[in-house]
């Protein structure tokens, strides 16, 4: 998997655990353990949205807030 496609896996899943789904739920659909997906989840709440310190404008898609987001994811 490359890097773009490796964030954007994180990336949705995160999402689909701060829309309310079960994370453990999440982990099992995603091949992933809670460990992993409560790590991811940690980072993108204590980075907000850009690592460098910048924001995902409101016009960015899915694709683009997910590179945005998911340097660390």
């Amino acid at each position: 998997m490359d890097q773009q496609a490796l964030v954007e896996y994180r990336y949705q899943a995160v999402r689909e655990v701060l829309a309310g789904s079960p994370i453990t739920q999440v982990a099992a659909q995603y091949g992933t353990s809670r460990q992993s997906l409560h790590t991811w989840r940690s980072r993108f709440e204590a980075e907000g949205k850009g690592r460098a310190g910048g924001s995902v404008p409101a016009s960015a898609d899915q694709s683009q807030t997910a590179a945005a987001v998911g340097v660390r994811l």
